[in-house]
């Protein structure tokens, strides 16, 4: 059988009587049975084009939509970034005192409010990207440890955590897409602060194994129930112990989609009540 969108195609062949060949309609029935066979062939490769035409324009029309919403998103929310941003130097020289301090934090507030709202703009338009396959996909060298201690110093400022990073004293050069290793990191480490106490620290480390690297993110968090885990890897979804957290459930599908486009694997280990682990592992080259 042949799945597509949600209809499921199969040819069966099976004659209802048995006959003899040597008997004189043999051949006439043989060639009926052939022109039957045929007919249902034509038949379902019909049904399937106009199926494929139908998906294709689904996609196109929805790769559309999400690119037109999030352009109309982001044009606001880059003001509201700036606007933040200008408040909070503003607001650095007041004279310091409690009325000072509960507007910085206010601003602080805004600043990773707006933050998360971007990053949950760019990942819904890269997972529908690239299940439409027009995912920009753009490899260079670089190297893996400065891109890891980059992400963890600009994440520091968002989360509570301390976020510890383990990696060789000497550079570990990959063939690896920029943007989207940064995506990655990013989701894993908001994941693990998301689900974390502020006084758990996260751990990041990265090994060079020669002709893969290891990315590995752990938490110590509220984990993830057993029966969530079979799901947890799709878009949308999240564990059943989120209570009122936010969260779209995107992050997981992110990292299953680079790791893809990386030709890389990767596994994720979770006990509810004790934190979860997430191990990526990818070629170098």
């Amino acid at each position: 059988p042949l799945t597509l969108g949600q209809r499921q195609w199969q040819v069966v062949f099976a004659p209802a009587v048995t006959y003899d060949l040597r008997r004189g309609y043999g051949a006439p029935l043989t060639l009926l049975a052939g022109l039957l066979l045929t007919g249902s062939l034509a038949l379902l490769l019909r049904n399937l084009y106009a199926e494929l035409a139908r998906a294709q324009t689904l996609g196109e029309m929805k790769l559309k939509f999400f690119s037109m919403a999030s352009h109309e998103l982001r044009t606001p929310l880059s003001t509201l970034l700036l606007s933040a941003e200008s408040l909070r130097g503003d607001v650095a020289h007041l004279p310091q005192n409690q009325a000072q301090a509960q507007a910085q934090t206010k601003v602080e507030r805004i600043l990773v409010t707006a933050r998360h709202m971007e990053l949950q703009i760019a990942d819904l338009l890269t997972l529908t990207r690239a299940e439409a396959g027009k995912l920009e996909f753009n490899p260079a060298l670089l190297n893996a440890v400065q891109l890891c201690q980059e992400v963890i110093d600009e994440m520091q400022l968002q989360v509570h955590q301390p976020v510890g990073l383990r990696a060789p004293a000497s550079p570990v050069t990959a063939f690896w897409d920029r943007r989207l290793m940064r995506s990655l990191l990013t989701n894993l480490l908001l994941n693990a602060a998301n689900y974390s106490p502020p006084d758990q620290p996260i751990q990041v480390a990265l090994r060079n194994d020669g002709q893969q690297a290891t990315l590995t993110v752990q938490d110590f968090g509220r984990g993830i129930p057993t029966a969530d885990l079979a799901t947890i890897r799709d878009a949308f979804q999240r564990g059943s112990n989120v209570g009122d957290r936010p969260g779209s459930g995107l992050g997981l599908a992110i990292v299953h989609t680079v790791v893809t486009l990386h030709r890389g694997t990767w596994q994720l280990n979770s006990t509810e009540g004790e934190g979860t682990t997430v191990t990526v592992q990818l070629p170098l080259e």
